[in-house]
């Protein structure tokens, strides 16, 4: 993940997996995760739960509507 580390805070950051990966740390102010797991499966995982927490709630499901949502957010 040394790539997040060439661009300032100010940038937008969109990740998009299930989360049930390796830690990370973004140092962005807004940052999205976007997961194509449905929603009601995220607690099963501890990793999804993990992410979930550290991205206060910033976690949106993969979906065209929630996309939407996600991109607002982005925006500001």
């Amino acid at each position: 993940m040394d790539v997040l580390h060439r661009f300032g805070k100010d940038y937008r950051v969109i990740f998009m997996g299930d989360a049930a990966m390796s830690g990370w740390k973004a140092h962005f102010d807004r940052v999205a995760w976007l997961n194509p797991s449905p929603e009601d499966a995220w607690h099963y995982t501890s990793s999804t739960r993990l992410i979930d927490e550290q991205m206060e709630g910033k976690m949106f499901p993969l979906t065209i509507n929630v996309l939407e949502e996600a991109m607002g957010y982005l925006a500001g």
